[in-house]
């Protein structure tokens, strides 16, 4: 990824999430918490809709795993959000048994039915690109050389 994307996205990715200045779109993630509620360092869930933060309405869903530690818990979390929508995409014909865990790193991304409410072919083809990026930011952000990739 390009420095000055890189530079784009890591403020965001430090507050918490926040608006794409000049696309229209907005982050919102979460990482893996202990039962204490104290964050996990190497995943993260997290989305991309119109407005920041995580709203019922996201275009994409995604699960993020850069840690091999807690490679199997992200992925049991992912697995359950994506069979939740199995009754949905039996029905369009769309449903597909998951893949075998990766090894860390991995992305997880999942096109949601508002994904239709995009405005032009622009603004869909940024999604190719965008997750990784936002995905390699939230790695980059980590400062525990354990769970930084090279």
């Amino acid at each position: 990824m390009a420095q000055d994307t890189l530079d784009f996205l890591l403020p965001i990715v430090a507050a918490g999430g926040g608006s794409f200045p000049g696309l229209g779109l907005g982050l919102g993630f979460v990482h893996p918490q202990t039962g204490d509620g104290v964050e996990i360092k190497g995943g993260a869930f997290f989305q991309i809709a119109r407005k920041p933060g995580l709203p019922k309405d996201p275009f994409v869903m995604c699960f993020a795993c850069w840690n091999e530690a807690i490679s199997e818990s992200t992925w049991e979390m992912c697995l359950h959000g994506y069979r939740a929508q199995a009754n949905s995409l039996r029905t369009i014909g769309l449903w597909k048994e998951p893949p075998p865990r990766p090894k860390a790193p991995w992305l997880a991304v999942f096109l949601t039915a508002f994904i239709v409410d995009l405005r032009s072919p622009d603004e869909l083809s940024l999604f190719g690109d965008l997750e990784r990026c936002v995905f390699w930011a939230l790695n980059d952000s980590e400062q525990d050389p354990v769970c930084r990739i090279s």
